[in-house]
C-alpha cells in the first residue's frame, strides 16, 4: 500500500490487500504458536500468555506509533507501511541474532 499512488486506493484495493493478510496471518500463526509452544510444553500456559501478551502489546505500540506519525503530518497508509516495515525489520534482525549465537 505504500508504494501504491492515491489514486488506486480504493475500497476494493484495501479489502483485497486486507483479505490476502488475512489468509497469510490464518496460516502463519498457528503454526508459530505451535513451534513456540512446542519448545516449552511443560510451562504451555506461561508461553501462550507470553505469545498473547506480544501480540497485543505489538499492536498497542504500532497503533501509537502510527497515531503519532499522523499527527506530525504523515499520511495514515504511509504511516502502517513505515511502522510495519520497522516490526519487520527488527523482527528478522531479532531471528538472525538468534540464529547466529548458535
Amino acid at each position: 500500500m505504500f508504494c501504491m499512488p492515491r489514486e488506486t486506493v480504493t475500497v476494493a484495493t484495501v479489502l483485497g490487500m486486507t483479505f490476502l493478510f488475512a489468509v497469510g496471518f490464518g496460516i502463519i500463526f498457528p503454526i508459530a504458536t505451535k513451534e513456540a509452544l512446542g519448545c516449552y510444553v511443560a510451562q504451555a500456559g506461561a508461553a501462550a500468555a507470553l505469545i498473547g501478551f506480544f501480540q497485543l502489546g505489538g499492536s498497542a505500540l504500532s497503533s501509537l506509533a502510527v497515531g503519532f506519525l499522523q499527527s506530525r503530518g504523515v499520511s495514515s497508509y504511509s504511516a502502517m507501511a513505515l511502522i510495519m516495515f520497522l516490526f519487520v525489520t527488527l523482527a528478522l534482525a531479532n531471528i538472525h541474532r538468534i540464529q547466529r549465537g548458535r
